[in-house]
């Protein structure tokens, strides 16, 4: 390897995270203007993180409710506010300032619900639709077509009587996603190389009748 795995103040490096943070956010913004779509509202753990969100951690691929609004034409997409009013992540992610305002994208905000209080999810849902509409009209694209890369059918209802156009984003967002930039090739190469490494050191040491 040329370069060690992390950036320096002294070399220009093949991997530059803000370099692709920012690439993938124009890819994104590209692919929104391309489909006519006015925003997208993102539960997908993985469109969180290419939009260099962390959403917190792996758990949160099997409890959706926390959501990224990306507004056609501005930058960075709006995220949720963390426990601790922002004191943890603020810091930790710059690329948001001004963007970490979401107070209803919660953890498991998707399937929580009570047989005693069926109208509860139904609710809770409403105050979410109620936060995207504010920012569609903020933005002046409440007229336009809103995409959902996962929903149910309460989230669908309350962004219908929200008076949102709802339609798919994913289209969009596997557009974006599909050509990778330089430094995404760049990490795919890294990881192809650790696996390779683990695999050759593994297959050396097989022998006939190890188990």
């Amino acid at each position: 390897m040329q370069f060690g795995q992390f950036a320096v103040d002294y070399e220009e490096r093949s991997y530059n995270p803000d370099r692709m943070r920012k690439e993938r956010v124009a890819r994104a913004q590209a692919s929104l203007k391309k489909h006519g779509l006015g925003a997208v509202m993102l539960f997908d753990y993985d469109h969180h993180r290419y939009l260099g969100f962390y959403s917190f951690h792996q758990y949160a691929r099997r409890r959706p409710g926390t959501f990224v609004p990306l507004v056609e034409g501005d930058g960075f997409p709006y995220v949720s506010i963390d426990h601790m009013n922002g004191h943890w992540e603020r810091p930790r992610m710059p690329w948001f300032d001004g963007k970490m305002v979401l107070h209803t994208a919660k953890q498991n905000q998707m399937m929580a619900g009570f047989s005693k209080d069926p109208d509860f999810m139904a609710g809770e849902l409403d105050k979410m639709a109620a936060e995207v509409k504010g920012l569609l009209q903020k933005h002046g694209k409440l007229d336009m077509p809103f995409g959902i890369d996962l929903a149910n059918y309460h989230l669908f209802e309350a962004l219908k009587r929200a008076g949102i156009k709802v339609c798919d984003a994913n289209t969009a967002m596997c557009d974006a996603i599909m050509v990778k930039t330089p430094d995404e090739i760049h990490c795919l190469t890294m990881a192809a190389v650790i696996a390779d490494a683990a695999h050759w050191e593994v297959a050396k040491a097989l022998r006939p009748g190890m188990t």
